[in-house]
């Protein structure tokens, strides 16, 4: 963690920290929001690709590449758990705006003047430990084969 410059007061200090992680979530949700449903677009687009090829003369190559496409895609979000990490830098946003938001109001539990930048503190690093563990654990779920579309006893 940065160390404040001495000539810095410690509140403007973290609301720099706060204010630079904030950014950070806001950009890096909306590209992960932005991705994650470009690809399941595409996803649904070879599915039904499948579908509209299985109805016409297509080569069976041609059905079966759509479809195996399709498989890929879902099969990247779900070993990636991209939908969870999304949801949980979405989760982190909007836990650090909200506080930010109560303490710039002076609303609760930010009225007492003398305890007030402590708690925000406190709140706010709980919510970075928070999110750092959320991060660890997704990434530690094991992913079964079912989940990415595999059902068949045959590899």
């Amino acid at each position: 963690m940065e160390e404040p410059k001495s000539s810095t007061n410690p509140e403007q200090w973290f609301l720099g920290k706060v204010e630079s992680a904030l950014a950070w979530a806001r950009k890096k949700a909306s590209r992960r929001e932005r991705v994650y449903y470009r690809l399941r677009i595409c996803s649904l687009t070879f599915s039904t690709g499948v579908v509209v090829a299985a109805a016409t003369p297509a080569p069976r190559w041609g059905i079966a590449a759509l479809g195996g496409i399709s498989v890929l895609i879902e099969g990247a979000l779900q070993v990636t758990g991209y939908r969870e990490q999304m949801l949980s830098v979405m989760d982190f946003r909007s836990r650090l705006e909200v506080e930010l938001t109560l303490y710039r109001t002076y609303a609760a539990p930010y009225g007492d003047q003398e305890t007030r930048f402590s708690q925000f503190v406190e709140r706010v690093e709980r919510i970075f430990r928070e999110s750092d563990k959320s991060q660890v654990s997704i990434l530690q779920q094991p992913v079964s084969g079912s989940e990415i579309g595999i059902t068949s006893n045959r590899i």
